[in-house]
């Protein structure tokens, strides 16, 4: 008995510390901040959880514990208002944030054997409102308890993501905010040996230019987000490591400043998008060794500055697409190991090409406007006798470093 007493009471103290932090008294007893830089600290407890927020300058840290799942009785609300953030520590738009954590029982202890740490998305609003996002639901009634952070200011807020990114930028590989300090909007961002969820908060980089994102191989696969069409300022994403699976969701042809498109060495399936003919600035297209099907589509040939087009190492059938014969600035043809037939005579026109690649394709003839170039690696081919010409060129598209990147790669 005595011990339930004891548990009562130190529940009772923290209620008490929490209404206090609440009402705007300090709860440390000395009249101020324990922090001269921190300029507000709240908390509250509810009956989905217990938070606690504090802001430091334009920067707020928040500490969420004892959330309840976002599945109550079967289906989630993800209507409902969880709480309320007070004016002082509100984002200057909405905001997603990634939370993961143990999963806890009603009673607030560990869920036993439970296979994976539970995760799910909260969205804060500027009127502070907190609410379930993206439809997340959980496989058991309970709890998590997570830290995340973010801005009073969107410089502020662009700031806390680079802190959230940190084990996966550019070496230092850990981000250190007193050494880099952010004082613009972020426009280049590379994350390397990625092991977790593609962040949601890649969104809430609105002046994005340049996205390299690299897996370490061993997270699995994810879906192409359709969201990213909605980064409306890139003019370069590269995405590698069989971090991307599924199809290539047609809105990435909303994209219209877009210069450079590399997502080579995924696990990519489906159709090429004809919206992708949309990308009128696209100079490089890389989609090799992927598992893309069907054909390639005539809306390629509406990419008049296309320089690269490397669509090699997939199982793209059918003719290749006479339209691809007014890419007058197209340099570089890549397209082996696929089941293309015919070839149009059309790519005769493109007078700036200097690297084509055939290899490995159902070929068996070669229209004379492309002059000697040889198909004897071809299945089938009926060729001249001599070794296909075939000019691999440079490697794909990759900043090697920090200093690679525009704004030296976080500004």
């Amino acid at each position: 008995m005595f011990h339930v007493h004891i548990k009562q009471a130190v529940r009772i103290l923290g209620l008490l510390a929490c209404l206090l932090l609440a009402s705007g008294v300090p709860a440390h007893g000395g009249g101020k901040l324990p922090d001269p830089d921190v300029v507000a600290v709240w908390s509250q407890y509810t009956d989905w959880g217990v938070w606690h927020l504090q802001r430091t300058g334009e920067s707020v840290s928040a500490s969420f514990t004892l959330i309840r799942s976002p599945r109550v009785s079967g289906q989630p609300d993800n209507s409902e208002v969880l709480g309320t953030v007070p004016p002082e520590f509100r984002p200057p738009f909405p905001i997603l944030r990634w939370g993961t954590g143990q999963w806890q029982q009603m009673n607030r202890s560990l869920v036993p054997y439970h296979p994976d740490d539970c995760r799910f998305h909260l969205e804060i609003d500027p009127a502070g409102n907190v609410r379930y996002a993206n439809g997340e639901t959980a496989e058991v009634h309970g709890a998590c308890s997570w830290q995340t952070k973010w801005g009073t200011t969107p410089v502020a807020n662009d700031a806390a993501i680079l802190e959230i990114f940190g084990p996966y930028l550019d070496p230092p590989w850990w981000f250190d905010p007193d050494k880099y300090k952010v004082e613009s909007r972020v426009t280049a961002l590379g994350l390397w040996g990625l092991n977790l969820p593609i962040p949601p908060e890649l969104l809430q980089l609105e002046e994005l230019e340049h996205l390299f994102l690299e897996s370490d191989g061993l997270s699995g696969p994810q879906s192409f987000p359709a969201d990213w069409g909605k980064l409306s300022r890139l003019t370069s994403l590269y995405v590698t490591g069989k971090l991307l699976s599924g199809t290539i969701p047609p809105e990435i042809g909303q994209l219209s400043r877009l210069q450079k498109l590399d997502l080579h060495s995924n696990l990519l399936s489906g159709i090429i998008p004809p919206e992708l003919g949309r990308l009128s600035r696209l100079e490089r297209l890389s989609f090799r060794h992927n598992e893309l099907t069907g054909p390639i589509p005539p809306e390629l040939g509406q990419l008049s500055r296309l320089e690269e087009l490397l669509l090699g190492y997939n199982r793209l059938s059918g003719p290749v697409p006479l339209e691809l014969g007014q890419l007058r600035q197209l340099q570089r043809l890549s397209l082996p190991r696929n089941q293309l037939t015919t070839l149009p005579p059309e790519l005769g026109q493109l007078r700036q090409l200097r690297d084509l690649d055939l290899s490995d394709n159902q070929l068996t003839t070669l229209p004379p406007e492309l002059g000697r170039v040889d198909i004897s690696g071809q299945r089938g081919s009926a060729a001249n006798g001599a070794r296909p010409r075939t000019s691999r060129g440079p490697g794909s598209w990759k900043p090697s470093s920090r200093s690679a990147w525009p704004g030296g790669g976080i500004a």
